[in-house]
């Protein structure tokens, strides 16, 4: 049978004093008087500070265990917004923990070095050149003597042979004085040479060690100017055919050349990691894709201008496109 709190109350009132129950009978009395005036006097005089206190000791003299149990609330209640407070302060700092990782910005990647990136180039497949097919390569320049810009697009066979276009962007064909801007100049060609002065199986076949790979173009070039060097070993590597060991011996030679990191630079809307040379003509600067170990472009700069702004160039030279393709129609 369950058990009732009228149960617990009937013991604890078998227990008081007789002089304790007696009070406790008038302040009963006192609540429930037939004379409304004196209810109401009897109501202000009993809910006074000391008589509340009273009847607080005498209910807890008569039933102190429903008294603890009726405190039980409170204090849960209590405790769970402590816990509620904690939880919401460690809420609010995580919170602003992640703020500020999502608010950092990561730190760019440093730019790889001249070989970090000829590694790059010798893991890079090798394309030669399939029968019937031709060796095509786009290139957008400044050239110095007419202030303008110019398009070159070739196409060229293992023999040589193929077509040359250029086109003047701005101002006139460096070429030809009679030159407009759009009109473009076609020149079929048959010369085994038009790979920048060296035939298909020269370039094929160029040393893959920086030392002689410097040797060999400076004979090509006739001349050991730094600059003139970098920059047709820099046009060598932009033909999709080259081979990619001679790619990554180039760019081993711009490293022994004194060629030194200067930072992302962009030219014509083309973008990668630069490395600039100081001599006494100025800057010469060469731009690479760092992800093909490819060039991009190569530009010229007074010595006073910060190393790869590209802003400052004097000339430059940007490779748009390089592929194998069809032979021109």
């Amino acid at each position: 049978m369950t058990e009732s709190p009228l149960d617990g109350f009937r013991d604890h009132l078998a227990e008081i004093s007789p002089e304790r129950s007696e009070r406790m009978r008038s302040r009963v009395v006192a609540f429930v008087d037939a004379d409304p005036s004196s209810a109401a006097s009897a109501n202000v005089a009993d809910r006074s500070p000391d008589a509340q206190r009273a009847s607080t000791a005498d209910l807890l003299e008569l039933y102190p265990a429903q008294h603890t149990r009726r405190r039980q609330p409170r204090v849960l209640l209590v405790a769970a917004a402590a816990v509620l407070v904690v939880l919401l302060a460690g809420l609010a700092i995580l919170g602003r923990q992640r703020g500020t990782v999502t608010a950092d910005q990561p730190a760019p990647l440093p730019s790889p070095t001249l070989r970090q990136l000829a590694d790059n180039a010798g893991r890079q497949s090798d394309q030669p050149l399939p029968d019937g097919k031709s060796a095509f390569r786009a290139t957008r320049f400044s050239p110095s003597e007419t202030g303008g810009e110019e398009t070159e697009e070739a196409w060229l066979a293992a023999d040589g042979k193929g077509r040359v276009q250029r086109t003047p962007v701005s101002g006139l064909l460096s070429s030809r004085t009679s030159g407009t801007t759009g009109a473009p100049l076609v020149n079929p060609v048959d010369n085994a040479r038009l790979f920048d002065g060296l035939s298909y199986d020269e370039l094929r076949s160029l040393p893959t060690d920086p030392v002689p790979l410097r040797a060999e173009l400076e004979r090509s070039a006739k001349t050991k100017d730094v600059a003139a060097i970098a920059t047709l070993a820099v046009r060598l590597m932009s033909w999709t055919v080259t081979p990619p060991s001679v790619r990554a011996g180039g760019l081993q030679l711009l490293d022994s050349l004194g060629y030194q990191a200067s930072g992302p630079s962009t030219v014509n809307a083309q973008s990668g990691p630069s490395w600039t040379v100081t001599d006494v003509n100025g800057n010469h600067t060469v731009v690479f894709d760092a992800g093909t170990a490819r060039p991009i472009a190569s530009f010229d700069s007074p010595s006073d201008a910060s190393p790869g702004d590209s802003s400052a160039a004097t000339q430059w030279v940007v490779f748009e496109r390089a592929a194998v393709s069809d032979p021109p129609a």
